[in-house]
């Protein structure tokens, strides 16, 4: 999957990308999908959409933090080294409550 959408950027871009996402530069992946409102799928609305981030040139995490319409979710897809993947959603709170009140959010 990587290869093909790679194919598709020009030489020097790829490689550019390569360099900076690579792991020993990048210990993880992040993105923010944000989808329009108002899909529908066969004419029924869509009430929730959750992007499932792909691993991407060998990093070990990859979190995707989805918006639709007035909400929000995180996805996380690590690969088989991490120890325990269920404890992410728990650790990805704490960080941001740490942040909350350190930011007085």
């Amino acid at each position: 999957m990587q290869r093909a959408a790679l194919r598709t950027v020009p030489l020097l871009p790829a490689l550019v990308v390569r360099c900076l996402l690579h792991p020993r530069r990048t210990a993880l992946l992040t993105t923010n999908v944000r989808l329009g409102d108002g899909i529908t799928v066969n004419g029924d609305p869509v009430r929730r959409a959750v992007a499932l981030p792909p691993l991407l040139f060998g990093n070990p995490l990859t979190v995707a933090l989805t918006t639709y319409g007035s909400e929000s979710a995180v996805a996380f897809t690590s690969d088989l080294t991490d120890p325990d993947p269920a404890l992410l959603p728990a650790l990805w709170e704490e960080a941001l409550a740490e942040l909350e009140k350190t930011y007085g959010m």
